[in-house]
């Protein structure tokens, strides 16, 4: 019981971090007084989704398996030391997301039905990276983006954006839980299942900070949830083969791990591009598991 209530503690602190909103980049001005046009780069772009599901998912794991796949200067934070105990040696975190909207901000405007999931961590950053006011720091890897415009934008500056569909299928309130189950499609790389039941009541609005790594340097996303509701509780995921999820936790039908299930009202915010470091494109991927 006391590593599921310290489970189910992390993701409860997890959504409650705060952070401050970063400045946006100033518009240059020529040595004549002539506005000069800002520079393509570094971009920043609004992202956001209203009347969400949301499943919520974080695992234990061995620091030495996140630790390669981290920039330069961020350390792993263990879950115990998240929680105010001693750290723990060679312990982590890794999670899994996904959220079926009503709605999505796109590249050129609001999409309806969007779908959104991806793959993080929570980390200390460098001192020069770190927020003070943010009680939590993420890197955030794969992420599902259905917006094309918006995809295409963010993998010309090397971020691992796909395609695919996420989709909550069932969210059924039994009493004092709710049980839910969920599956998240990330490109090439499978679908993700997510099962569980949550009954801790838990209720806020909470505003966030990652960090993407990149060809050309860290992409940066900030934003805030509005009227989340939901629970937290625990639950397990089934790993696809060929995820980046697989490299950290291997193929599995059943991950143990905490999970929150949340009904979100809206998630307002905006990511910097920080370079072009293009990926090849990809295929379509928009199939049922």
């Amino acid at each position: 019981m006391g590593v599921l209530r310290a489970a189910i503690a992390l993701v409860v602190g997890l959504l409650a971090a705060g952070c401050a909103t970063p400045s946006n980049p100033a518009n240059l001005t020529g040595p004549e007084g002539t506005d000069e046009a800002a520079p393509e780069f570094p971009k920043t772009l609004e992202w956001g989704f209203k009347d969400c599901k949301a499943i919520v998912a974080v695992a234990r794991v061995p620091a030495s398996s996140i630790v390669p796949h981290l920039p330069a200067g961020f350390r792993p934070v263990a879950m115990s030391e998240l929680l105010g105990a001693p750290s723990v040696a060679d312990e982590a975190n890794f999670g899994a997301e996904m959220f079926e909207c009503r709605s999505g901000r796109g590249l050129n405007g609001e999409v309806v039905d969007a779908s959104y999931a991806s793959y993080y961590a929570f980390v200390e950053p460098p001192a020069k990276l770190r927020n003070a006011s943010a009680f939590f720091h993420f890197i955030k890897w794969d992420v599902l983006i259905d917006d094309p415009g918006l995809r295409a934008a963010l993998r010309e500056s090397g971020v691992p954006a796909h395609d695919g569909t996420a989709q909550v299928i069932k969210f059924e309130r039994r009493g004092d839980a709710t049980l839910f189950q969920g599956h998240a499609t990330m490109g090439s790389g499978g679908t993700i299942f997510f099962d569980g039941a949550v009954g801790a009541p838990y209720a806020d609005a909470t505003t966030f900070h990652e960090f993407t790594p990149t060809g050309a340097g860290l992409a940066q996303w900030w934003g805030k949830f509005v009227g989340i509701s939901g629970r937290a509780g625990a639950g397990t995921l089934k790993v696809p083969a060929g995820s980046f999820a697989a490299k950290i936790l291997g193929t599995s039908n059943e991950v143990p791990v905490a999970m929150y299930a949340a009904t979100v009202s809206s998630l307002f915010g905006q990511l910097t591009l920080p370079g072009r470091a293009p990926l090849d494109p990809e295929p379509s991927h928009r199939h049922s598991p």
